[in-house]
């Protein structure tokens, strides 16, 4: 295994600031409108998943040498 694939690289970090950004705003906007539409609420589901998921790749992939 190489060292960039073990390093959380810049892009990783930007991708998961932007798909938690999202999926904050979307909360905060539902929850200042009162009002949880399903769809919506899947997509947040979908970026707390995508940034949960890009952690624990890197959590995993440190982990083996």
């Amino acid at each position: 295994m190489t060292t960039r694939q073990r390093r959380w690289s810049w892009f990783g970090q930007a991708l998961d600031a932007v798909f938690a950004v999202a999926g904050l705003a979307l909360l905060a906007v539902m929850i200042a409108r009162d009002s949880y539409p399903l769809p919506a609420v899947f997509l947040v589901l979908v970026f707390a998943g995508r940034v949960t998921t890009g952690t624990l790749e890197r959590w995993l992939l440190r982990g083996r040498d």
